[in-house]
């Protein structure tokens, strides 16, 4: 029973490094967006956010930048037999880019096959069998989105 116990402490210890790591990863992409006057970002988080730890690090991030967009990917979880990139967009109410996080969470979804909807604030999805490609790959195509949305042309 006590190996029981110190098998879950261990894995909870775990957790809340990943979330720490990625809520200060978050922190400071956000913080340079700020800086550089960008309205959003694309951030590799670490592996393993579930959809609560992804709610929990948007609202830190919507706290200290309200007007900050940001859409961010994350491995699968290392202590599940879950084989699915997870992946959410947040979006402020009236962004100049975005309508609402599902537009830009579908949009970097669908050449992938993935999955997801939310709120217009916060949206989130999976792509199933991930592998190092499939993230780079939702990675550039949610960056590719920002790029295009950001380019005078499209305004």
């Amino acid at each position: 029973m006590r190996l029981v116990k110190s098998y879950s402490q261990d894995k909870k210890k775990q957790r809340n490094t990943i979330i720490n790591q990625a809520a200060s990863q978050a922190n400071e992409a956000a913080e340079l967006a700020a800086k550089e006057g960008r309205s959003a970002f694309v951030l590799n988080l670490p592996a393993g956010l579930d959809a609560k730890a992804a709610a929990s690090l948007t609202n830190q991030v919507a706290k200290a930048h309200p007007d900050l967009a940001f859409f961010a990917v994350t491995a699968p979880d290392p202590f599940t037999d879950d084989d699915k990139i997870k992946c959410f967009a947040a979006v402020p109410e009236n962004h100049p880019l975005f309508p609402n996080a599902n537009t830009w969470l579908q949009a970097a979804l669908k050449p992938l096959n993935g999955r997801g909807g939310g709120k217009p604030n916060f949206a989130q999805g999976s792509v199933p069998n991930a592998d190092d490609q499939t993230i780079l790959n939702l990675l550039t195509t949610a960056q590719t989105i920002l790029d295009d949305a950001s380019s005078p042309s499209s305004s």
